[in-house]
This record gives structure tokens, sequence and C-alpha cells, in this order.
């Protein structure tokens, strides 16, 4: 794929997942793709590769978690080649009303037109306490 191929296709692909179009964001991927949440496993279970098919309850388990005021602007998309880098800045509020607010970089490696491998790169220890509800005394006090 040429540059603005792969930056096409990362556009459409961070277009439709933020805007909750889940289902049409994963059709971008190949069906043997793979979509790698970086992390320690051992200190957050939702660290892991996922298959593409395991995605939408990933995604179920964050809409969970941040339920109101979501919000996410994409700062930044840079394509080369068959390789794409996406910044994005999220956020929103959960059910007890405590703030999520973090970056989000996605790395894309594409190949005949559809996203075969992406690592995402985010604050886990912030997404735990969003998700795990960690002690938020902890967490602010790490965070100051």
């Amino acid at each position: 794929m040429t540059t603005d191929e792969t930056r096409q296709l990362a556009t459409q692909f961070i277009e439709t997942l933020t805007t909750g179009r889940v289902d049409e964001a994963l059709g971008l991927f190949a069906e043997d793709a793979r979509w790698h949440l970086l992390g320690h496993a051992e200190e957050f279970s939702l660290a892991r590769p996922y298959r593409i098919h395991e995605v939408s309850q990933l995604m179920a388990v964050l809409a969970a978690a941040v339920t109101h005021g979501h919000y996410s602007r994409i700062e930044n998309i840079i394509a080369d080649g068959n390789r794409a880098a996406i910044e994005l800045h999220v956020g929103g509020k959960t059910p007890d009303n405590r703030t999520y607010d973090n970056h989000v970089a996605f790395h894309l490696d594409v190949h005949a037109g559809k996203i075969a491998y992406m690592r995402e790169y985010v604050d886990t220890h912030h997404l735990k306490w969003i998700v795990e509800g960690t002690d938020a005394v902890e967490h602010r006090s790490s965070n100051s």
C-alpha cells in the first residue's frame, strides 16, 4: 500500500472507532489480525494481545467503565508506507463520577489493504484505576 492509502485506512479506522462504530472499525482488520493492548498482564489483566474477534469484548469492558461525558480527539495521524501511528486523547466519567483522561497511541501494520497488527500504547495504570477500581487515593497521589 502507498503511504496515502495507509493514512486513509488509519483515518477511517480511528474515525469509526471513536464514533462508536466498533463493528465497522473491526471490519478494517484482516481475519487473522491481532490488537495488542501493551502492558504487563500480571499487573493489568486486559493488557494482552487480542484476536480481532475478541476486541468487541474489550470494548464492552471499556464502555461499561466510562459511561458518560465520553470524548475523543484525534491529535495526529502519521503514515509511512504500510505503517501508521495515531495519537488520540480520550476521556469521560465513570458511573461513580471518576474522571478518565488518557492519551493513547496506536501503531498499525497494514497488509493487503487491511490492518494486520496493531499495538495500543496507553497509561495502563490509569486505565486499570478506571476499569478495576483500584484505590483512587493511591492513583491521585501517584500522579501528583
